[in-house]
């Protein structure tokens, strides 16, 4: 993953750190966000903000990471340039509001539940999902355009946000009301980079070979359905032990074991704009040797953070969330093993899903997520051991699974050298 020139190389060197500093400032300023908002409001009163947050993420993953990986895609095909973008708007712009909608919807229909009656946390929350839309939207054009060095001052200035917000609030009118008002205005701070300008950083805008595979048929859909099924197996530890018989106590240890688990997984999700400019080129200009070497190390490599990852969590994992959370909460080494293995996996098919992405093989990402998907309730369903043994043992099984379905099936449906050079001519 070579750019061009001298001046792109450095560009993209510095842009790749920016990107690892922004993202630490970032996870952060959630952190400090979130210590100060509990601390002040308590428990209860925090729920609403706990509440805002998950939905969030949620939908982010689902729906509008795929509307960022689609950008970033058809503006690096086009070195930057807007033309591989027109014929993706109407379904850009019907995810953005389906995004909005969903998550407007359960507010309101869950507002006594969960957000103390008050109508105002929708329409909260509705901002919050217009601000992580313009966030994804933002980081397509700037990994699109590779202004990684912008990029990583996005995520920067979101973190500082945060913090700033939080801060003012705590000290002068605390209230869950203003806390979840910051969760809803700090993604707007990715403005403040300009990211819509045609101002690169070693990108160079100008007109991209086409091919027959620049624009797929039903790309976004199975984009979303791949990333449905990926975060299902991610994040839906904590709702399958309630179905499948779990306590209490056992929903929450999957949670909290979880939640912190998978942080190196949610903080990769900045690097894959990093490297999904680099592959779409391999795709465009047909360097099919080039992408199976990295998908080969990719892949090799996610297994071998899979062992690690297992080995971590069996002799460290109970005792750091028991650090963190209290003893209450601490699963037990097999579990909390399984678990470090499923997110080293799930770090490995991340990465290795970037390459399908920019193949423009989302059809292919959706049935080997599918697959991953089925294994992992298969492994859910068998009458062995508790519940939420069963549950770390189908995230590892669907995650290890999915790995090996995306790092072993790299040849076939490829465009080969061949092929590129007849649909050029």
């Amino acid at each position: 993953m070579k750019p061009e020139t001298a001046a792109a190389r450095r560009s993209d060197s510095t842009g790749t750190a920016l990107v690892a500093v922004g993202t630490a400032v970032l996870v952060a300023g959630g952190i400090a966000f979130q210590v100060l908002a509990g601390r002040k409001l308590g428990t209860e009163q925090f729920a609403p903000i706990g509440i805002i947050w998950t939905v969030q993420f949620i939908v982010t993953s689902v729906l509008l990471l795929p509307v960022q990986n689609l950008i970033t895609r058809q503006l690096a095909l086009a070195s930057g340039g807007v033309e591989h973008l027109r014929p993706e708007r109407s379904k850009v712009i019907a995810v953005f509001f389906i995004a909005i909608g969903a998550g407007t919807a359960f507010a309101l229909a869950t507002v006594n539940r969960f957000f103390l009656g008050e109508m105002l946390y929708p329409v909260l929350l509705a901002v919050t999902l217009t601000g992580r839309g313009v966030v994804s939207i933002s980081r397509g054009f700037l990994a699109g355009r590779r202004r990684f060095i912008h990029f990583g001052e996005s995520l920067a200035a979101e973190g500082l946000a945060l913090i700033v917000f939080g801060v003012a609030v705590f000290l002068l009118a605390p209230s869950t009301i203003a806390f979840a008002a910051c969760v809803a205005l700090a993604p707007f701070a990715v403005l403040m980079v300009r990211p819509f300008s045609r101002t690169s950083s070693g990108a160079v805008v100008g007109q991209s070979a086409v091919v027959d595979y620049e624009h797929p048929k039903g790309f976004l859909e199975y984009l979303i359905t791949a990333t449905g099924a990926s975060q299902f197996i991610l994040a839906g530890g904590p709702i399958v032990v309630g179905f499948v018989g779990g306590d209490p106590v056992a929903v929450s240890v999957i949670f909290v074991t979880f939640t912190l688990f998978r942080g190196p997984v949610t903080s990769a999700y900045n690097f894959v704009a990093r490297v999904l400019p680099d592959f779409t080129a391999m795709a465009r200009d047909g360097r099919v040797a080039e992408t199976s070497r990295w998908l080969r190390r990719i892949t090799w490599g996610g297994f071998g953070l899979t062992v690690v990852g297992f080995l971590g969590g069996f002799a460290v994992g109970p005792w750091l969330v028991e650090l963190l959370y209290g003893s209450a909460f601490a699963p037990a080494r097999l579990i909390a093993g399984l678990a470090g293995a499923g997110v080293g996996a799930a770090l490995g098919g991340l990465f290795t899903g970037q390459i399908y992405i920019a193949q423009g093989r989302t059809r292919a990402l959706a049935i080997r997520w599918g697959g991953a998907l089925l294994a992992a309730c298969i492994v859910v369903l068998l009458p062995i051991g508790s519940a939420d043994l069963r549950v770390a043992a189908a995230f590892a099984v669907g995650e290890v699974v999915a790995l090996v379905l995306l790092g072993f099936a790299w040849v076939r449906g490829w465009p080969g050298e061949a092929d590129i050079a007849r649909i050029r001519a």
